[in-house]
């Protein structure tokens, strides 16, 4: 092949990333993968000189491990792996793709020969090799195997060189078969089971499904008579593949790697096999599901987690092969096999065909009943009944054109009443055409009632007289708005209908009067009367029809409301820009902003009740619905709210302060309160001006008893609290609410505290003894019933006070300050619910305790039991290490505060080896003879002594015992000797010991030969000695090594328990004195008299030679 300036380039750049990865210490990963990149998108650099770099790469990775035997002897075996995982990877990729023909029979067979003598030499020493070159090189022949095969039977002469590469290959493909059933590394494994799938596949037909997507390779494509390529023998190892595959798969007689990742390697090969080749499922399924039903029966090898991963990856899998269309007649094969195996997967899926069954079956239905409805109501009735009913749906529209006539004439039809500059008109002018619009307005109100109350009564009759409810609706809003086109006498069409324009218009006369009247008095500088007994009081009610039937159905009406209010609002902009005239004035009971408010008070009251009353329809149906659906069903959706409380605040021209108050009857109400407080989240974002009048609301129900209610508002109140403007305000009512509540259940607690006091103070003189002692029983049960109450009631009443601050808490943790300040000076019983209240809290930031550490360092005198609550929870999870963060945090609190060993028992297990030692005499320093501290105790020293994942544990039991003796914990008095008692008693849950006797044997040796003797070391040898039942020869060495070290000269202290501990071990200790000289001997009987009866005896059974020695003794006895 040629060199070109640009292969030459990229040859450079390619030698060039090699060096570079390679002349790193371990050669670099990252930059051999990019490398390999690099060649596969420049073929011809494979064959030029890379290749070669390849095979002696992986080549040194076997020579060194054939010349070792063990691969962990080499250092080098590091350095060496990642240039020989390269090489593998390189070498596949120039077997495995096509070269360039001129190379297809010269140099190519070269290279795939020297590429199969080095995967022998692998494969040979596989063994020693490193797993991933070994890994590596199956995968390289995996790929490899069915590209030889496409080469071989391409080509029908016998070729020496393809015949050697192909009968090479073959011997390979046997040894990997042979590996597959011996080795027990999952992870080699895995790729042997490529390579069993690899040969199931291409030596097995192709199934006759006409999918081309299938690999293309198949038993077919070898011909029947090649020159030495036996089709039959390609065939066996196939169907041996397929086997071993099957033949892998773990159970209880056959128990051979359990591992998760393997088995599920081997279901998705297995499920892969029958997707290329369904011919097989009634082979591999009957297989399948056997060993399904044995892995899951009694005699099953694995753990749960694993039955639960392997499952559902089976059941994902079969149900993925399920849904191919191509699988054809199989299809009932994966259908009887999915029913046997069950699981969610395939309940889901069932449940999804039925109801995409059950919605085309009611889509039919539907169809076929409204063509037999339209079939019905073209020959329902007879020609008389049509007849009939022909004649009064003519007398009715009568009516209604000539209502609508007169309608016309009163507000439309005549001419618009004007408005002209106020300067421009005499007074008399203008009070004359105030009182002409007056005049029009009572007539006009006249008519309209009269039109509103014709179609009321119109629809009531249609609506009877309409068996079906699609056509009564539709009937209904064409008798309403009349459907038709008009033109005003201003000029404006609409399509609004006649009845809607007629109150248009109304309210527009009302208005004009407003803003004549309001215009003229400016000019003229009077004021105008607009009080109870003046004729705008007239006018307010000539309008009430409007309102009232706007109210009677908002929804409907709701675009004709937001119309009329927005012509009141101009008039109001207009005639009192400033809102100086509220109702509230004198003299200002019926002016326009009054006119406005009350309809806004009244529409917006009534959508509420429209809202309210569709949300409970909605829920009321989805729990029916929910009852209804199976117990496999899918849950219904979340129920939608409805919008129209919402679309009033957002539209309305203007929301009076107080407005949003009438949204509390939702809140309020447990089934409406989420269309409450979801509103006013919305409203408050979308119209600003009523954010302070919603964020009170909300802040009110945050306390609410409903649960759901107070939760949804705490979420919305949170969702804003980070707003500065609004901050202070949150802040404030939330510790209100704290301080609130905690004084509510002091005064509960108290009154059961009276209440029990009074119930005990009752004493009757009259009764016996026997009675008294009944009654007294009695009394103490309803005490206990009492106080049980009470706690319930203290959860509540705190809880529902609380959980705003706690909420915010999460946000800024300095809040929980205010808890710890109620805290300090609460009675027990109501401590005892705080500290109740905040463990979901302190829970939640178990992880992530860095916010509460700032605030728990800084609790306050009084409020201790709350901080070592809040440390046990942060530290709760013993199977966790405590982070480093809240260990050093705690252990500096305890150092500047002098705090004891209760707020260090929990984050032992989190310390550093020399912090725990240094803190062991704290704990030690709590126990005081009772039950408490002692479980503290345990719970540190099991702790300290317990293994973590990635680390060791921090003492261990030895250790632990050893440390227990050492002068800082022996300074504590008794305690010390108390915590070995709680030591050696400590138990698991089976009861055997926590530490067992090999420790105590193990911490008393190291302990004796120790520069200085602990004083308690011979009384844990005589704990060991009498709870364990240590052998007495223990404890007797122990004195022989003391003897040895001149126990009589150590402190007075180590001496005294050594002539104890001689005292208790007798007589195993008296051939002991033969060791001891006189004057030591003397000093011992000195300390305890009794000792010198027992020593004398076992002297006078001495030979004469042996008493010698002992003769001071003997004629001491004499004398005596």
């Amino acid at each position: 092949m040629a060199d070109t300036p640009t292969m030459q380039s990229s040859a450079s750049e390619a030698e060039k990333l090699y060096n570079e990865a390679v002349s790193e210490t371990p050669p670099n990963r990252t930059k051999l993968d990019k490398l390999v990149d690099f060649l596969c998108a420049n073929p011809p650099l494979l064959y030029n000189g890379f290749f070669v770099k390849a095979h002696e790469a992986a080549s040194i990775v076997v020579d060194v491990c054939h010349g070792n035997g063990d691969m962990q002897e080499d250092d080098n075996l590091a350095i060496l792996t990642p240039p020989a995982a390269w090489g593998w990877m390189t070498m596949e990729e120039t077997v495995c793709h096509a070269p360039p023909p001129e190379l297809i029979e010269t140099r190519y067979p070269q290279l795939a020969l020297q590429f199969l003598d080095i995967a022998e030499k692998t494969l040979q020493h596989a063994d020693s090799t490193p797993g991933p070159i070994v890994r590596r090189a199956i995968q390289a022949l995996t790929r490899f195997w069915p590209e030889i095969i496409r080469a071989c039977t391409s080509r029908q002469s016998e070729n020496s060189a393809w015949k050697e590469l192909y009968e090479r290959m073959l011997r390979l493909a046997t040894s990997i078969t042979q590996m597959s059933e011996h080795t027990d590394d999952p992870a080699l494994q895995i790729h042997l089971v490529k390579f069993l799938e690899t040969e199931a596949t291409i030596f097995t037909p192709m199934p006759q499904t006409g999918d081309s997507k299938h690999d293309t390779l198949s038993l077919e494509n070898i011909p029947e008579s090649h020159a030495y390529i036996s089709k039959d023998a390609l065939a066996r190892r196939g169907e041996l593949a397929r086997q071993q595959l099957m033949r892998l798969l773990p159970s209880s007689d056959h128990a051979r790697l359990c591992n998760t990742s393997f088995i599920t390697a081997i279901i998705n090969s297995i499920v892969y096999l029958m997707n290329l080749r369904p011919q097989f499922c009634q082979v591999i399924l009957d297989r399948l599901t056997d060993w399904y039903a044995i892995i899951n029966s009694s005699e099953q090898t694995m753990t749960h987690l694993q039955l639960v991963i392997i499952g559902k990856a089976l059941r994902i899998s079969l149900l993925h092969l399920y849904t191919r269309r191509y699988m054809g007649a199989y299809s009932e094969l994966l259908e009887n096999t999915l029913d046997k195996i069950g699981g969610p997967e395939w309940a889901a899926w069932q449940e999804q065909q039925a109801r995409e069954r059950d919605r085309r079956m009611r889509q039919k239905a539907r169809e076929r009943d409204q063509m037999a409805r339209q079939q019905l109501m073209q020959g329902r009735h007879s020609a008389q009944e049509r007849q009939q009913l022909a004649e009064k749906q003519q007398k009715a529209a009568a009516v209604d054109k000539e209502m609508e006539a007169e309608m016309k004439a009163a507000l439309i039809s005549v001419p618009q009443f004007n408005l002209p500059a106020a300067d421009k008109l005499t007074p008399e002018a203008r009070a004359k055409q105030v009182e002409d619009a007056i005049v029009r307005v009572i007539s006009g109100s006249q008519m309209l009632q009269k039109f509103i109350q014709h179609k009321r009564l119109l629809n009531s009759t249609v609506g009877a007289n309409r068996n079906n409810t699609q056509s009564s609706r539709v009937a209904s809003a064409e008798t309403t708005t009349g459907g038709a086109r008009h033109v005003l006498a201003n000029g404006l069409t609409t399509n609004s209908g006649v009845l809607e324009d007629g109150m248009i218009m109304l309210v527009r006369l009302v208005i004009n009067c407003y803003i004549v009247v309001v215009e003229s008095s400016r000019v003229e500088d009077k004021q105008t009367s607009m009080d109870k007994v003046s004729k705008w009081n007239e006018m307010h009610a000539c309008v009430e029809e409007i309102l009232k039937d706007i109210v009677d159905a908002p929804r409907e009406r709701y675009n004709l409301a937001l119309t009329l209010l927005y012509e009141m609002w101009m008039a109001v902009v207009i005639t009192d820009p400033d809102l100086e005239h509220t109702p509230d004035k004198p003299k200002c009971e019926f002016t326009v902003l009054a006119l406005y408010l009350r309809w806004c008070e009244c529409i917006f009251e009534a959508i509420i009740s429209e809202s309210m009353e569709t949300t409970r329809n909605r829920a009321a149906a989805q729990t029916t619905n929910a009852a209804e659906t199976p117990a496999n069903g899918v849950p219904q959706p979340p129920q939608e709210l409805d919008s129209l409380i919402l679309d009033f605040i957002k539209e309305a021209p203007y929301i009076p302060p107080g407005l949003l108050s009438k949204i509390e009857p939702c809140l309020k109400n447990p089934v409406t309160a989420t269309l409450g407080f979801a509103t006013l989240d919305q409203a408050i974002e979308l119209r600003p001006p009523i954010f302070q009048a919603g964020l009170t609301i909300l802040l009110t129900y945050s306390v609410h008893p409903d649960r759901a209610t107070r939760i949804g508002c705490i979420r919305t109140v949170k969702k804003h609290y980070s707003m500065n403007v609004i901050m202070e305000k949150i802040e404030k009512s939330a510790v209100a609410s704290l301080q609130f509540g905690v004084n509510t259940a002091i005064a509960q607690s108290k009154d059961v505290e009276e209440k029990i006091t009074r119930l005990f103070s009752q004493v009757n003189d009259t009764q016996d003894q026997q009675q008294a002692d009944n009654d007294l029983a009695a009394k103490k049960a309803e005490a206990l019933a009492l106080r049980k109450r009470a706690d319930q009631v203290l959860d509540g009443t705190l809880v529902s006070h609380s959980e705003l601050l706690l909420a915010l808490s999460t946000k800024n943790a300095d809040l929980l300050l205010h808890v710890f300040d109620v805290y300090k000076n609460a009675p027990s019983a109501v401590q005892i619910a705080i500290r109740r209240m905040i463990t979901p809290l302190v829970k939640s930031m178990a992880n992530a305790p860095g916010k509460i550490i700032p605030v728990l360092v800084k609790f306050p005198q009084g409020a201790d039991t709350l901080a070592l609550r809040i440390i046990f929870l942060l530290c709760a999870d013993s199977s966790r290490v405590p982070s480093r963060e809240l260990v050093v945090s705690i252990l500096s609190m305890c150092a500047t505060r002098n705090l004891d060993g209760n707020f260090i028992v929990f984050i032992v297990n989190g310390m550093e080896r020399t912090e725990a030692v240094n803190s062991l005499p704290m704990i030690v320093k709590l126990l005081n003879g009772t039950e408490g501290p002692r479980t503290l105790v345990r719970e540190s020293f099991t702790r300290l002594t317990t293994s973590y994942v990635g680390r060791p544990s921090i003492l261990s039991p030895t250790e632990l015992l050893m440390t227990l003796h050492s002068d800082a914990v022996t300074t504590t008095g008794n305690c010390a000797m108390e915590a070995i008692t709680v030591y050696e008693a400590m138990r698991k849950p089976d009861g055997s010991p926590m530490y067992t006797t090999p420790v105590f044997e193990a911490a008393l040796k190291l302990l004796v030969d120790q520069e200085d003797i602990s004083p308690l070391m011979l009384q844990t040898a005589d704990i060991y000695h009498r709870r364990r039942n240590g052998p007495t020869g223990t404890v007797v060495k122990l004195l022989h090594r003391l003897i040895e070290r001149k126990v009589w000269d150590m402190a007075d202290n180590v001496f005294e328990a050594f002539v104890k501990s001689f005292w208790a071990m007798q007589p195993g200790t008296l051939a002991l004195i033969k060791l001891i000289p006189a004057d030591a001997l003397k000093r011992i009987i000195e300390r305890d008299q009794r000792l010198g009866d027992s020593i004398k005896e076992y002297v006078s059974k001495m030979p004469d030679k042996s008493r010698k020695a002992y003769k001071w003794l003997l004629e001491d006895s004499k004398e005596s």
